[in-house]
Protein backbone atom coordinates (compact mmCIF):
# COMPACT_ATOMS: atom_id res chain seq x y z
CA UNK A 1 0.00 0.00 0.00
CA UNK A 2 1.53 3.71 -0.81
CA UNK A 3 2.28 5.77 1.94
CA UNK A 4 -0.25 8.64 3.13
CA UNK A 5 0.50 11.79 1.46
CA UNK A 6 -1.90 14.87 0.95
CA UNK A 7 0.87 17.13 -0.96
CA UNK A 8 -1.02 19.70 -2.41
CA UNK A 9 -0.26 18.48 -6.56
CA UNK A 10 2.16 16.57 -5.12
CA UNK A 11 3.54 13.52 -7.54
CA UNK A 12 3.36 10.95 -4.92
CA UNK A 13 0.25 12.41 -3.52
CA UNK A 14 -2.56 10.10 -2.13
CA UNK A 15 -5.29 12.10 -0.89
CA UNK A 16 -6.75 15.32 -1.95
CA UNK A 17 -6.83 16.31 1.89
CA UNK A 18 -4.14 15.69 5.15
CA UNK A 19 -5.50 13.97 8.35
CA UNK A 20 -6.02 17.27 10.33
CA UNK A 21 -8.01 19.21 7.78
CA UNK A 22 -10.27 15.75 7.66
CA UNK A 23 -10.66 16.13 11.63
CA UNK A 24 -11.67 19.66 10.97
CA UNK A 25 -14.40 18.11 8.57
CA UNK A 26 -16.07 15.88 11.36
CA UNK A 27 -15.23 18.01 13.74
CA UNK A 28 -18.87 19.15 15.49
CA UNK A 29 -20.47 17.06 13.42
CA UNK A 30 -22.51 13.70 14.18
CA UNK A 31 -19.66 11.45 12.52
CA UNK A 32 -17.22 12.48 14.70
CA UNK A 33 -17.58 9.80 17.80
CA UNK A 34 -17.56 7.28 14.92
CA UNK A 35 -14.52 9.19 13.13
CA UNK A 36 -12.56 9.57 16.72
CA UNK A 37 -13.01 5.70 17.14
CA UNK A 38 -10.28 5.22 14.17
CA UNK A 39 -6.59 4.90 14.41
CA UNK A 40 -5.02 7.27 12.64
CA UNK A 41 -3.59 5.06 10.61
CA UNK A 42 -7.18 4.05 9.54
CA UNK A 43 -8.29 7.27 9.28
CA UNK A 44 -5.81 7.51 6.53
CA UNK A 45 -6.54 4.47 4.57
CA UNK A 46 -10.22 5.62 4.36
CA UNK A 47 -8.74 8.81 3.09
CA UNK A 48 -6.46 7.13 0.39
CA UNK A 49 -9.45 4.77 -0.28
CA UNK A 50 -11.97 7.47 -1.00
CA UNK A 51 -9.43 9.46 -3.16
CA UNK A 52 -9.00 6.07 -4.89
CA UNK A 53 -12.53 6.16 -5.37
CA UNK A 54 -13.25 9.77 -6.46
CA UNK A 55 -10.15 9.66 -8.79
CA UNK A 56 -12.23 7.57 -11.05
CA UNK A 57 -14.52 10.19 -12.17
CA UNK A 58 -14.73 12.45 -15.20
CA UNK A 59 -14.33 16.18 -13.92
CA UNK A 60 -14.38 19.01 -15.62
CA UNK A 61 -11.22 21.90 -15.97
CA UNK A 62 -7.83 20.68 -16.58
CA UNK A 63 -5.36 18.73 -14.55
CA UNK A 64 -2.74 20.64 -12.92
CA UNK A 65 0.95 20.48 -14.35
CA UNK A 66 3.82 20.06 -13.35
CA UNK A 67 3.27 18.57 -9.65
CA UNK A 68 4.40 21.28 -6.96
CA UNK A 69 6.98 19.54 -5.48
CA UNK A 70 9.16 18.03 -8.83
CA UNK A 71 8.81 20.56 -12.20
CA UNK A 72 9.54 17.52 -13.95
CA UNK A 73 6.86 15.24 -13.26
CA UNK A 74 3.54 15.55 -13.17
CA UNK A 75 0.95 15.40 -10.07
CA UNK A 76 -0.30 12.46 -8.80
CA UNK A 77 -4.07 12.60 -8.77
CA UNK A 78 -6.97 14.81 -10.93
CA UNK A 79 -7.19 17.57 -8.45
CA UNK A 80 -6.09 20.12 -8.19
CA UNK A 81 -7.59 21.33 -11.70
CA UNK A 82 -7.44 25.06 -13.31
CA UNK A 83 -10.57 26.02 -14.95
CA UNK A 84 -12.87 23.94 -13.04
CA UNK A 85 -15.53 24.99 -10.51
CA UNK A 86 -17.27 22.67 -7.94
CA UNK A 87 -20.92 24.11 -6.73
CA UNK A 88 -20.08 27.58 -7.87
CA UNK A 89 -16.30 27.51 -6.08
CA UNK A 90 -13.50 27.91 -8.74
CA UNK A 91 -10.52 25.98 -8.26
CA UNK A 92 -6.85 26.86 -9.33
CA UNK A 93 -3.39 24.76 -9.10
CA UNK A 94 -3.15 26.06 -5.91
CA UNK A 95 -6.80 25.30 -4.37
CA UNK A 96 -9.19 22.67 -4.03
CA UNK A 97 -12.79 23.25 -3.92
CA UNK A 98 -14.34 22.76 -0.78
CA UNK A 99 -17.00 20.36 -2.04
CA UNK A 100 -14.37 18.25 -3.49
CA UNK A 101 -12.28 17.78 0.14
CA UNK A 102 -15.53 17.24 2.00
CA UNK A 103 -16.65 14.68 -0.21
CA UNK A 104 -13.45 12.91 0.15
CA UNK A 105 -13.94 13.03 4.03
Amino acid sequence: MAAFDSTLGGESSTSYISLAFANGIFAGTQSQAAWDGFTDAEKEAGLMAATFWMETLKWGGYKCFPAKDNANQPQALEWPRFDASCKGEGSNCAYIPTAIQEAEA
